[in-house]
């Protein structure tokens, strides 16, 4: 906690005083009223002393051994914790785990005696930490400050968790010491096969047939996806879970037998005997589930609802089975009302229903376009949690940014663990006493911000997309002005901040200079953009260098590596940067003309004006600067008077098979509506595996003309007819 003095109001004051952004005063009085607000306690904890009892058998012992490990090291040396009977003046704490309770756990709390139950290991090991953190409230002997706020309290109760497998997929959660403290599941530890790892199992290089394993479409070997029929399939399988996890009773895992991610399904004879059709693998998928489950009685099988398994087999399958249905079609962030895609979602969950018991959901929560600028998804997921719980599900795997840092993801990971418990809970409290705890100088700051972001996307309650672009981002929840005060206000809270605090806010404003770099690149010559537009040449401003170079730092943190799930080195996008930097005197006679075009323009790609802005795209990032064009071949018209001493034109495309981006077949110049040249399209370069330029450039001569039209000509392949061009230049 921040000391607060009165040098210390004095140089918040002189600093506040110093900026005309009143949001920084409400700021200035969060930090003083933070340090000098005491800790929420439970005093019905407190005492002399604390007894660990358990129950004699081997999980309650297991467990209370742990909780008295974690009290005795966080006592600072004080011997006030027993492993051992009652003592005078002493609160006992009773373990006992039983897996016959009809409830996830309990609490019995009487003057001087606790009693823990839960139904399994995992459940109390959660249960003990939360009356640690408890404990450390109320008693200044026992240090707690490492832990997140406790999401119950200690008065007598008994609870039944509303999903059983609870997963929110951020980084905070994948370290193992945070499944215990959350109360979380993890692909980590839950799962033996896990998503579209088959091939763990299944491909063997130095055995021979190994192509037997690979789908077959007419005879041809797809190895792109798996044959769920053939005998050596299931042998590979069984062979792979006996080495790693073999038959015990006692040590249970689950196996996720799904098809990789593409719409493939093998036609081979014994697929076609199964039911398999060209778009559906649910039937030879089925069969191999419920052969593993039943060799397996002690461990879980489950596939997907989704692609060629999106709809169940018309048999019932054994108890310890289930399925994992995706929604990805289902709108992101807002309540799940009426409407088609609800209505099929809750046709598959249904049917599904009727073939497993166990029927959990692969949600999602983040744009997997941009990890880094932060994105409000917890007032939603609320919602939607609510909303599946109505349903009868009975799992959530929150798909997010996984092992990349996003800010926030800390927060994200305790709001989201917390609801998947008890989907009444509410997120403005949680994120209240997380960001108090968590941030002692900049929580209140930090959370208003937050708070902020969530209120205004409820507010407009349209669905975020998972895979878009800052203009999309700016356009639904982000302001822009007050992101740049909270990214700017970040500064002082780093220089007054102290050790582990100071230190996650380093790392915040890092991540977070990437979201600066992007107002600054899409504000272009605006009040916070990168450059001063003067005489169609855009100059790029000091303050980039500073922002760059935070960014840079991220090589200090090895999970902040990338901004998107695909192809998003932050590296990438730096070096993009640097040419912008280097080139910092751009110039494109064309600017500001008014562009004419009769085209049919995409949605959210019919500002024309974007080709003749001054500012290239980013080569390696479809969203930055590229105009997409699939519904028309493209034609732009302008007048060019002012054009008389342009000797040159440049046009870039993207070309990405990934992507469905592709060359266009040519560039056509008309100079008052005559033929003046056509462009050949020239090879750019490589930008990465998935992605690369080409080029359209000439030698022109404008000088006799009135009007200049060019057209560009989409490629006439079906299905890859659409182009990104970023910027048409004249130099």
């Amino acid at each position: 906690m921040v000391k607060v003095t009165e040098a210390y109001i004095i140089y918040i004051f002189s600093y506040m005083l110093t900026s005309k952004n009143y949001i920084k005063l409400l700021f200035l009085f969060s930090v003083v009223s933070l340090g000098c607000s005491g800790g929420v306690g439970n005093s019905a904890l407190k005492s002399d002393g604390y007894c660990i009892l358990n129950i004699e058998n081997r999980q309650s012992i297991e467990c209370a051994d742990y909780m008295f490990r974690e009290l005795n090291t966080r006592t600072k040396g004080e011997n006030i914790v027993q492993r051992s009977e009652i003592s005078d003046g002493y609160k006992s704490i009773e373990i006992n785990v039983d897996e016959n309770l009809p409830y996830d756990y309990s609490v019995e709390h009487k003057k001087d005696y606790v009693k823990l139950n839960a139904s399994s290991k995992k459940t109390m090991l959660w249960l003990a930490m939360q009356i640690v953190k408890l404990m450390a409230n109320c008693d200044g002997r026992i240090v707690g400050d490492d832990l997140p706020p406790a999401v119950i309290n200690c008065s007598t109760q008994q609870v039944k968790f509303d999903f059983e497998y609870r997963e929110p997929y951020f980084r905070p959660n994948l370290q193992e010491k945070n499944n215990v403290i959350y109360g979380t599941n993890s692909v980590e530890l839950d799962w033996g096969i896990w998503g579209h790892n088959l091939n763990v199992a299944l491909e063997n290089e130095e055995e021979e047939n190994d192509n037997a394993v690979y789908a077959k479409q007419n005879n041809n070997v797809v190895s792109s996806q798996y044959c769920f029929s053939n005998e050596v399939t299931f042998k590979r399988i069984k062979e792979y879970i006996v080495d790693n996890f073999g038959f015990s009773k006692t040590y249970r895992q689950h196996f996720m037998i799904m098809p990789n991610d593409n719409a493939i399904a093998c036609n081979c004879e014994l697929c076609a005997q199964k039911g398999n059709t060209s778009n559906n693998a649910t039937p030879a998928v089925s069969d191999l589930v419920i052969r593993l489950a039943k060799e397996f009685p002690f461990h879980t099988f489950f596939t997907s609802a989704y692609l060629t398994t999106k709809y169940p087999p018309n048999v019932k399958w054994p108890s310890n089975t289930g399925v994992m249905i995706s929604t990805i079609d289902l709108p992101k962030g807002v309540a799940l009302e009426n409407g088609k895609s609800t209505e099929e979602f809750l046709k598959i969950l249904k049917n599904w229903s009727r073939c497993t018991s166990k029927v959990y959901i692969w949600d999602y929560a983040a744009n997997f376009d941009d990890y880094l600028t932060p994105i409000p998804v917890l007032k939603g997921l609320k919602k939607q949690l609510e909303f599946y719980k109505s349903e009868g599900v009975d799992g959530v795997f929150l798909n997010a940014s996984g092992y990349d840092y996003s800010p926030f993801d800390d927060l994200k990971s305790y709001v989201a663990a917390a609801l998947m418990m008890n989907t009444n809970l509410s997120v403005d409290s949680l994120c209240s006493v997380f960001f108090d705890s968590a941030y002692p100088v900049s929580g209140r700051m930090l959370k208003d911000y937050y708070l902020l972001l969530e209120d205004k996307f409820e507010a407009g309650g349209k669905p975020y997309n998972m895979y878009g672009g800052f203009k999309e981002i700016s356009d639904t929840y982000l302001d822009i002005r007050q992101f740049v005060e909270m990214y700017d206000s970040l500064d002082m809270f780093i220089g007054i901040a102290e050790n582990e605090e100071k230190a996650k806010l380093e790392k915040l404003r890092t991540a977070l200079s990437y979201t600066r770099l992007q107002v600054a690149y899409f504000q272009k010559g605006g009040i916070y953009g990168y450059a001063h537009s003067c005489n169609k040449v855009m100059i790029v401003k000091p303050y980039i260098d500073l922002i760059c170079n935070r960014l840079a730092q991220h090589s200090k943190y090895k999970d902040l590596n990338n901004y998107k799930e695909s192809d998003g080195a932050i590296n990438d996008y730096l070096r993009n940067w640097a040419a912008i930097r280097n080139n910092d005197s751009f110039t494109n006679l064309l600017t500001r003309i008014p562009l004419r075009t009769s085209s049919k323009l995409d949605d959210g790609y019919d500002n024309i004006r974007l080709l003749n802005d001054g500012v290239l795209g980013f080569d390696n990032d479809y969203h930055q600067g590229w105009m997409i064009i699939s519904n028309d071949d493209l034609e732009v018209t302008f007048e060019s008077q002012s054009l008389k001493l342009a000797k040159k034109l440049e046009i870039r495309f993207l070309n990405s098979n990934k992507h469905r981006l592709y060359a266009p077949e040519k560039v056509m110049i008309y100079k008052n509506n005559v033929l003046y040249k056509e462009i050949q399209i020239q090879d750019g370069y490589a930008v990465n595996d998935n992605m690369y330029t080409v080029c359209a450039k000439a030698d022109v001569d404008v000088f006799d003309a009135d009007n200049i039209t060019i057209k560009i000509l989409r490629p006439r392949n079906e299905g890859k007819n659409a182009i990104a061009c970023d910027e048409i230049r004249l130099y």
